[in-house]
């Protein structure tokens, strides 16, 4: 603990602490996630951080939790206390079964960010902190901890020499999941699509989030390219970019008419 206490006085982090080691997992072992089992882009690799770094990082979040919680909207389900899928799931049924009883026209967008949590803009981070009003201690803490970090990668028994990563939070790490949620939180704040989306009772419903899984709402087409647009241009700013392959589009409604099954945006 005298190690952390001296990092945290002097908010200089050891090197070793920089430097992840990336193992790389081989097709017959792969963890596999949704998409062509031929691309490559849809296997990942393990990250392993430094053990003593961890309890830093754990400290640093038990000091921002709080303030985060108080400053992330609603629509955010993911790594929150109290949250889940199910209430995400529970709000979408209520949004089907409201348009199905009122026959009205529910429009989804389900975007898909690419390599959502590697692509952060680094020095977005510091600048949203700051906007959000954190303790500057703090904020210097979690610099520390994102900026300048390299990977090696293990292969056999094998690594390489370390690589320097420039933008991106960090795999493994406990910080990067509510940092995440508050670069988001940044990004739907500046949209401004407040009563754009679908009318439920006296509110209005314009996205659901499970970390960075997105479903925008409408209750057109047109409301739902306008809250797109916004979003996409916001998020570009970060480092965020739509992942079109695995963007999905889905019209729901009772009338029998035939409707597009894409969406040109």
């Amino acid at each position: 603990m005298d190690l952390i206490g001296s990092i945290w006085r002097k908010e200089s982090l050891p090197e070793d602490w920089k430097t992840a080691i990336i193992c790389v997992i081989f097709k017959k072992i792969a963890i596999h996630k949704k998409g062509d089992t031929q691309d490559c882009n849809n296997y990942r690799s393990i990250s392993l951080l430094n053990v003593t770094y961890k309890i830093l990082s754990n400290c640093i979040l038990s000091r921002i939790k709080d303030r985060a919680e108080e400053i992330i909207g609603n629509y955010q389900g993911g790594f929150r206390m109290g949250r889940s899928t199910i209430d995400q799931i529970f709000i979408l049924r209520q949004v089907f079964q409201n348009a199905w009883e009122y026959n009205k026209e529910l429009q989804f967008l389900f975007i898909d960010f690419q390599k959502a949590y590697d692509c952060i803009h680094r020095e977005s981070v510091m600048k949203i902190l700051k906007d959000f009003q954190f303790p500057n201690k703090l904020i210097n803490c979690i610099m520390i901890s994102i900026m300048e970090t390299k990977v090696k990668v293990k292969v056999g028994d094998l690594i390489s020499d370390p690589v320097l990563v420039k933008s991106g939070l960090r795999q493994g790490d406990a910080l990067s999941p509510i940092l995440f949620n508050l670069v988001l939180e940044r990004v739907i704040r500046e949209i401004n699509i407040n009563n754009q989306g679908f009318k439920l009772q006296d509110s209005s419903i314009e996205l659901l989030a499970y970390a960075d899984d997105i479903v925008l709402l409408g209750e057109s087409q047109d409301s739902l390219k306008n809250i797109f647009l916004k979003l996409e241009k916001a998020a570009a700013k970060v480092g965020l970019q739509c992942n079109e392959g695995k963007t999905a589009y889905m019209c729901v409604e009772r009338r029998k008419l035939l409707q597009p099954n894409t969406l040109n945006i």
